[in-house]
């Protein structure tokens, strides 16, 4: 079902080893979580963050997809749909970080700075 030959007698019912892609998920995103959370107090513009989260969920998923037992390789050197969609969300999410990147005049100070009077 998933590309694989196996070898000649192997029952139908026989469980297949694959990777546990749901905790690679799991560290992944824990690991995103710690570094959102690092970053929440610097100065940016509105919306940073979620850029930042669109750009690494895009990495992450990208990252996962090789390890997958899919069979939906389509395109170009073995890229799946769900790769090419996070490719896709994780260049939105770097443009949204760009365009975001500054902190307009108006823009709150961080906790902890003092406001210029």
């Amino acid at each position: 079902m998933f590309g694989i030959d196996f070898p000649p007698g192997t029952s139908p019912t026989q469980v297949v080893a694959v990777h546990p892609t749901q905790i690679y998920e799991v560290l992944m995103g824990t690991a995103m979580f710690f570094i959102i959370w690092k970053l929440r107090h610097r100065v940016h513009g509105p919306g940073w963050l979620f850029g930042l989260y669109c750009l690494l969920a895009g990495i992450e998923r990208f990252i996962v997809e090789f390890f997958r037992a899919k069979d939906d390789r389509f395109f170009a050197f073995g890229i799946t749909t769900a790769q090419l969609i996070a490719i896709g969300f994780a260049l939105f999410g770097a443009v949204w970080m760009y365009m975001r990147w500054y902190p307009g005049p108006a823009s709150p100070a961080p906790r902890g700075a003092a406001r210029a009077a």
